[in-house]
């Protein structure tokens, strides 16, 4: 299924891997992930405003003024890092990324929301065990959020979100409506 992308949006987008499984269970494996999506967004001239890599998903909100790139920077990232990901296992041919979600946020609202829900997604499953060890998970742009907000801001669009008990896929109804996202 193809996704349309604009210039002058930003875009939440999830990937998450093939039946669920735990791909990137490592650190070194998390890092083919994070190297593909840098490299590209530089290549491909991508914004990423938030990440969060996890074991079996990621999640991105992007920003370009060429939404040309957007397919062709999902597909390098997925491509790129399953390549690698099965040479290094020895598994050449095996499928690693299958679901994508992806809305554009269209107000603050949306955008806070989404934010501290990607922030806070290695809360959430349970890879850090809470907002001190968050600040050094390598694998999220927590230490950057903080940075650039503050951290009273950002801890609480992340205590919000928590608080809410979101997850942004299976409430994706209340979502558009309450929160700003749209189909």
């Amino acid at each position: 299924m193809g996704y349309k992308y604009f210039s002058g949006h930003e875009y939440f987008v999830t990937l998450k891997t093939y039946g669920g499984q735990l791909f990137f269970d490592t650190e070194e494996k998390k890092q083919i992930v994070k190297d593909r999506i840098f490299e590209y967004s530089k290549k491909l001239q991508i914004k990423i405003v938030v990440y969060a890599i996890l074991s079996n998903h990621y999640h991105l909100i992007l920003r370009s003024n060429f939404w040309k790139n957007a397919t062709k920077f999902l597909q390098m990232v997925n491509g790129g890092s399953s390549y690698l990901l099965n040479k290094t296992e020895n598994s050449e041919g095996r499928g690693v990324w299958d679901i994508r979600w992806t809305r554009p946020i269209n107000t603050e609202a949306g955008m806070y929301y989404v934010s501290g829900y990607i922030l806070g997604n290695p809360i959430k499953h349970g890879l850090v065990r809470g907002l001190e060890e968050l600040y050094d998970y390598r694998f999220c742009n927590y230490q950057e959020a903080v940075q650039e907000c503050g951290l009273e801001y950002v801890d609480d669009m992340i205590h919000q979100t928590i608080a809410m008990n979101l997850d942004l896929e299976t409430e994706e109804q209340y979502l558009i409506r309450e929160r700003g996202l749209a189909k």
